[in-house]
């Protein structure tokens, strides 16, 4: 109520609208939504290469060479696919404190996390491992 009050005041002080006043307040969060709608492709692309910069001093950064990564066609081309039992040995080193080895440095979040509910074996997936994949895969036709 006090911040209708507030807008009413400011609308006759300067003759504005509702309407404008709100559109002066959301204006900035338009053109942020309107950047990710015109722009998402190379949105996404700064943000892979963020992702492989930070990654390319790992071990699975080294052994796919990250390093000389420039754009997604070299990426897909030096990551492959791989399932959770091709990174279960690393998956675990991280889990017991290994650093630099998916992600860099110490990966302080492992949740328990069930990968194939049928099994009642768990598995543990960094949250940041998984973000990271999330945002790799988001868009395959980057």
């Amino acid at each position: 109520m006090e911040l209708r009050n507030f807008a009413a005041k400011i609308a006759q002080s300067k003759k504005m609208s509702i309407t404008k006043i709100v559109r002066k307040v959301f204006e900035p969060r338009q053109k942020d939504l309107e950047k990710h709608l015109n722009q998402g492709k190379a949105l996404q692309e700064a943000v892979l290469s963020r992702l492989i910069a930070k990654a390319k001093d790992t071990e699975y950064g080294r052994n796919h060479a990250f390093a000389t990564i420039k754009g997604y066609d070299d990426f897909i081309k030096n990551s492959p696919v791989n399932t959770y039992e091709e990174l279960k040995g690393a998956i675990d080193r991280m889990r017991h404190g290994e650093t630099d080895v998916l992600w860099p440095g110490r990966v302080k979040c492992m949740p328990n996390h069930q990968v194939q509910p049928t099994i009642s074996q768990s598995s543990f997936l960094s949250v940041r491992m998984v973000l990271t994949i999330f945002t790799i895969a988001a868009d395959s036709t980057l």
